[in-house]
């Protein structure tokens, strides 16, 4: 059956290309902005920016006042 490692082929070149996209992500929370769940997002975020060179970038925003 050749067509298996054809599809096989293809989903790993299609997530290789998703790999490589430059990603925003929106992140709300439903705590003020001090609490220390939205302080360990914020956190989170700036890693994950540094971990990817800035291909990938989050937006922390707090929902509850």
């Amino acid at each position: 059956m050749k067509l298996k490692p054809l599809l096989v082929s293809f989903a790993a070149l299609a997530l290789a290309s998703v790999a490589q996209a430059q990603t925003k992500w929106d992140m709300p929370t439903p705590y003020s902005d001090g609490e220390f769940h939205t302080i360990n997002v914020r956190q989170f975020a700036e890693d994950v920016k540094k971990a990817t060179n800035g291909g990938s970038t989050s937006t922390c925003t707090p929902t509850a006042r």
